[in-house]
């Protein structure tokens, strides 16, 4: 999903909302309500601003190895390397290992389904 912002800047709020939706139930704290809505946000922004498309996943990847890494180092008790690079092996395997798939699938239909609206 996060690469869902190199086609539309509508995608950047609500990838903070579910976000924010999906920890608030997740269970893991006020923490990871906060800051890690507020990695979900950031990542999605500056996927937005990626200017080659190979280059899109990439700041999920980082944001969140760096500031989950930290809230999880504090939460689970773990080394922040640890925590960091357990983060972006998992988000270089879903960003990259599935949304970037994903994306060239869209990449075939993105006129059709990213297309501007014409008034009646």
């Amino acid at each position: 999903m996060t690469g869902l912002p190199a086609y539309t800047p509508a995608a950047i709020p609500g990838l903070f909302a579910g976000c924010l939706i999906a920890n608030i139930i997740g269970g893991n704290g006020l923490l990871d309500i906060i800051f890690g809505s507020l990695a979900s946000l950031a990542a999605s922004f500056l996927s937005y601003k990626m200017p080659k498309r190979y280059l899109v996943p990439l700041p999920p990847v980082v944001v969140n190895a760096l500031i989950l890494g930290c809230v999880f180092s504090y939460i689970l008790n773990v080394s922040f390397p640890v925590a960091m690079g357990w983060i972006a092996l998992g988000q270089v395997v879903s960003c990259y290992g599935l949304g970037y798939l994903l994306m060239l699938q869209l990449d075939k239909y993105k006129d059709k389904l990213f297309a501007p609206r014409q008034s009646a």
